[in-house]
């Protein structure tokens, strides 16, 4: 009794797997006929539509979906060798490769068995599913010569084309990051907000910044009375509160468009790990900036102003005072 793999259907003496051919693991036995002179091949199941083999009546066809399917017997070759040639019809070249009807070695005269994916059509070295592309289960055997499987190309076209992609993006991420960091191509900063009506400056010759610094200063006395560490105040949290001061600004005296917290934040390499905090208030207290002889006195009151969850709660903290061409003072507060 003969044994047939159930891969690819190559007759074995023994039931002794791995199958020699394909390396699959389970045989079959093989129903062999007998001719007038004792001979014969194993049987297939042969679709009727497109002719795809099948090792028992399963019908419908892997490849076109056919359900009829037609008993044959097998004519059975070494997929080793090319089709309808044996070894002594096969030369040898001089490095011991063969060659299929004494074709010239190289490009365009050698052969070689694959199996096919029926979905993708990739190229495996044995009938071992999945497809390792695209994960179908069904692969065929092919007999190709060498440059249907790559030969003649140049290195990009034997890869898969995901990995071509991927090198293609490395290289460019490679020259991107070589350009700027010899200054050849800027990354860009934070975003910033242009024609900002009003100053940022200064306002009735008061310093704005100052006022932010004593505006910090007066909040962190608040916090050592209640037993808390001073503010922290990181650059990409203040770029933040600038910003959205600004916007807020050039939306009720220029041409632009308020501005969304969320959105604001997201633009900005500033992450809170806890509760984002926002206060934002042109000052109801007072209306004429020149009332104060200097920026501790402002800062006082801005202070006042200030929710105490505002200030007990959060660690860092990022201001910004903005005067308005009329005088008025907008004071943004990001707190995390």
């Amino acid at each position: 009794m003969k044994w047939r793999c159930e891969g690819c259907g190559k007759p074995h003496e023994r039931n002794d797997p791995p199958c020699d051919n394909c390396g699959h693991h389970s045989f079959e036995k093989a129903v062999v006929p007998l001719g007038p002179d004792g001979e014969g091949g194993p049987l297939v199941w042969v679709c009727t539509e497109c002719g795809r083999e099948h090792p028992r009546n399963s019908p419908p066809c892997s490849r076109c979906g056919n359900t009829t399917l037609e008993k044959r017997e097998q004519t059975v070759e070494d997929p080793l060798d090319g089709p309808n040639t044996t070894d002594d019809e096969s030369t040898r070249t001089g490095d011991g490769s063969a060659t299929a009807d004494g074709a010239p070695d190289g490009p365009g005269g050698d052969t070689t068995t694959v199996w096919a994916c029926t979905e993708c059509g990739r190229a495996h070295p044995r009938n071992s599913p999945p497809c390792s592309r695209c994960g179908n289960m069904d692969l065929e055997r092919e007999v190709r010569k060498f440059d249907d499987v790559g030969g003649g190309g140049g290195w990009l076209d034997a890869l898969d084309r995901k990995y071509a992609l991927g090198f293609v993006g490395a290289f460019v991420l490679l020259g991107v990051v070589l350009a700027s960091t010899f200054g050849l191509l800027g990354l860009g900063g934070p975003p910033s907000v242009e024609d900002v009506p009003g100053s940022a400056e200064s306002v009735e010759g008061l310093s704005l910044s100052e006022v932010e610094d004593e505006f910090v200063a007066e909040l962190d006395e608040y916090r050592a009375d209640a037993g808390l560490d001073s503010f922290d105040r990181p650059e990409s949290l203040q770029q933040m509160a600038t910003y959205y001061n600004q916007r807020r600004v050039k939306a009720d005296y220029g041409d632009g468009d308020p501005p969304d917290p969320r959105t604001v934040y997201e633009k900005f390499d500033y992450r809170c790990g806890g509760t984002l905090a926002l206060d934002e208030y042109p000052p109801p207290a007072f209306d004429d900036v020149s009332a104060f002889d200097d920026e501790s006195q402002l800062s006082t009151v801005l202070a006042q102003l200030e929710s105490q969850r505002l200030v007990e709660d959060h660690e860092e903290i990022g201001v910004d005072v903005h005067a308005a061409p009329d005088g008025t003072l907008y004071v943004a507060v990001f707190a995390c």
